[in-house]
């Protein structure tokens, strides 16, 4: 389960202003600006999307997270450890 998504945008204040409308018939609303370039985006005070200023083509990431402790397995397959994912947009 992803927790929480994360991707550059190339106007920064101009994609807030859009999430924000985009995301308001689901709920979300803007939770925090920990910094002039990025804005974190949720429900029930826990940003889940993320937008910062960037590069387009730099891809997007998203940690994943488990709920329960009890459904985290002790050894991944193949030494794999969780990271965070990044995903490249390019030719989008």
């Amino acid at each position: 389960m992803l927790d929480h998504i994360g991707v550059p945008v190339s106007n920064f204040e101009r994609s807030k202003r859009f999430y924000t409308a985009a995301l308001s018939p689901l709920g979300y609303e803007l939770i925090m600006e920990p910094s002039v370039s990025a804005a974190g985006f949720g429900r029930w005070g826990k940003p889940e999307f993320w937008i910062s200023q960037g590069e387009p083509g730099q891809g997007m990431s998203g940690p994943t997270r488990r709920d329960r402790r009890e459904e985290r397995p002790s050894v991944l397959p193949h030494g794999l450890r969780p990271r965070a994912v990044k995903v490249s947009l390019n030719g989008f």
